[in-house]
């Protein structure tokens, strides 16, 4: 039975300790959510709870254009589309109230290598 965890806490623990209490899979030494598949509207309602100027909202859909924009058909490993992967960044990032700006940041970080 997994324990509750909070998302921020589980990226802090270590590859033993995570796959003692069974809440993903691990691969490759890199921790992977396992059913997790956030779309941008599930993105926009998480801020939506704490961001209130409609600007930085504005900014970090902006972000999310161009980043779906610059991985457009691009497929992950695991069969999901490209753009999954920043948007389950940032969703993760909500549960610790960040800015607009790092939101944007966790959008964008891989159109840097495309």
């Amino acid at each position: 039975m997994a324990q509750d965890v909070p998302k921020a806490t589980v990226f802090a623990l270590s590859p033993e300790k995570l796959k003692t209490i069974n809440i993903g899979g691990y691969k490759e030494g890199v921790y992977m959510s396992k059913n997790i598949s956030y779309k941008y509207d599930d993105l926009e309602r998480a801020l939506r709870k704490y961001i209130t100027d409609e600007r930085e909202l504005e900014y970090i859909e902006n972000a999310y254009h161009l980043a779906s924009e610059s991985h457009l058909g691009e497929i992950r490993k695991s069969g999901e589309p490209f753009i999954q992967h920043p948007i389950n960044v940032a969703m993760i990032l909500t549960d610790i109230y960040a800015d607009y700006e790092t939101i944007c940041a966790a959008l964008l970080h891989d159109t840097v290598e495309d």
